[in-house]
């Protein structure tokens, strides 16, 4: 079971993740550097801020520290497709983008097609009957989960496509994004999670791509 540590901030009501650390000792130097950029009469040592149970206290600021498994935490984009996934991909290069054809299944099973032409405008998508209204109405969960409202069920299909490749990419590489909130993706072959020097390169949020379960967030206390 691989153990990470996030350290977050509370302060004036908001909180603040301070990144993530391979041991407690790195998440509490992480809030006594911070609480020194901060504070009005910054701690003179780490152990000033006297942690007790994982939180600690200096002024009005709370941290806390959290020992987390990763393969735990919150942040799961595949558990928003609500069962829907596309195989055999099939793209190929436009003036205007890419054109695609895919299958897509529910549950594994087998309930239609879907293509683009790649010259603009939406995706001709075309389901089973009995499976149609069904789509619709996970496509406009998923778009409220998100907050994406423009032309939705085209919008849930490229959500599925960017999960199959993913899924693709993760198969000889660890996918790590540097931000939950981002669409910019980092590929590492083999990279170690535990490791300071990939936690400490970027403080904010970091998620990991699993297979057959999308981003799991391992940066958020």
């Amino acid at each position: 079971m691989q153990q990470i540590y996030t350290a977050t901030l509370t302060w004036t009501g908001q909180t603040q993740s301070l990144g993530l650390h391979a041991n407690a000792r790195s998440a509490q130097l992480a809030c006594f550097h911070h609480c020194q950029k901060t504070a009005d009469h910054p701690p003179a040592s780490p152990e000033q801020l006297d942690f007790q149970g994982g939180t600690g206290h200096w002024e009005d600021m709370t941290f806390e520290i959290t020992q987390v498994d990763v393969q735990d935490l919150a942040g799961n984009e595949r558990t928003l497709l609500h069962g829907y996934h596309v195989t055999d991909v099939h793209t190929a290069p436009t003036h205007d983008g890419a054109a695609f054809s895919c299958t897509v299944h529910h549950d594994g099973k087998v309930i239609g097609h879907a293509e683009n032409s790649g010259t603009g405008g939406c995706s001709l998508i075309r389901l089973d009957q009995p499976y149609r209204a069904a789509f619709q109405q996970a496509a406009e969960q998923w778009a409220n989960d998100t907050g994406n409202g423009f032309e939705i069920e085209d919008a849930f299909l490229y959500a599925l496509l960017d999960c199959e490749q993913n899924d693709q990419i993760a198969r000889n590489n660890v996918l790590i994004r540097t931000h939950a909130d981002s669409n910019e993706d980092i590929i590492l072959k083999g990279v170690n999670l535990s490791d300071p020097q990939i936690l400490a390169a970027e403080p904010q949020a970091h998620s990991r791509w699993i297979i057959g379960t999308g981003w799991k967030d391992i940066g958020r206390g």
